[in-house]
């Protein structure tokens, strides 16, 4: 499961944030899940909060369009009324999809 996640890493490469990181523009795609083939062929469920920025939005979009390119295993689930400081709290809320989907993956052979 991936929440409210920076699946691309160039944009952080272009931002204040990489003064602390010092990534190169080589260090992009081995960094950034959207460039990156999975190890397996597990099912992936993503999830970004309602409350996110469009940028968290996006790279959601993104990973989930690449996965789904590749036919991989991919569920988008919707987190209302959240951003990626409270998203987390849905996995104990049995009344969220997030929580429901999780226990099905867990089920599921």
């Amino acid at each position: 499961c991936a929440l409210s996640g920076l699946y691309d890493m160039e944009p952080i490469r272009l931002c204040f944030v990489n003064d602390a990181l010092g990534l190169k523009p080589e260090d992009v795609p081995g960094n950034s899940p959207l460039y990156l083939d999975p190890l397996a062929d597990i099912p992936l469920i993503l999830s970004v909060g309602e409350n996110e920025t469009e940028e968290f939005k996006r790279h959601q979009t993104e990973l989930y369009a690449a996965w789904s390119t590749k036919r991989l295993a991919v569920e988008e689930i919707p987190a209302p009324d959240c951003h990626h400081y409270t998203i987390v709290g849905h996995f104990g809320d049995a009344g969220s999809a997030l929580h429901r989907a999780m226990i099905d993956m867990m089920r599921e052979d």
